[in-house]
C-alpha cells in the first residue's frame, strides 16, 4: 500500500504541470490571435519586415536552446 502523503505529492505535481501546460496553451493562442489582428492591418512590405523579424528569432532562440 503506499503512502498517503507520498500519493498527494503525486497528484499536486500533476496539477502543477496541467496547469504549466494550460497556460502555455493559452499563451500560444493569444499569440495567435494577436498576429492574424496584426497581419489584417499590415501591408505586405510590413508584413515581410516582421517575418524576417520572426526569423532571426527563431534562428536565435534555436541556436540558445542548442546550447
Amino acid at each position: 500500500m503506499s503512502d498517503p502523503h507520498d500519493e498527494y505529492l503525486a497528484m499536486k505535481w500533476q496539477y502543477m504541470d496541467d496547469v504549466r501546460e494550460e497556460q502555455g496553451y493559452k499563451e500560444t493562442e493569444a499569440v495567435k490571435l494577436l498576429l492574424k489582428v496584426v497581419v489584417d492591418r499590415m501591408s505586405n512590405e510590413e508584413l515581410k519586415g516582421v517575418v524576417d523579424e520572426v526569423k532571426v528569432l527563431i534562428d536565435f532562440l534555436n541556436r540558445k536552446s542548442t546550447r
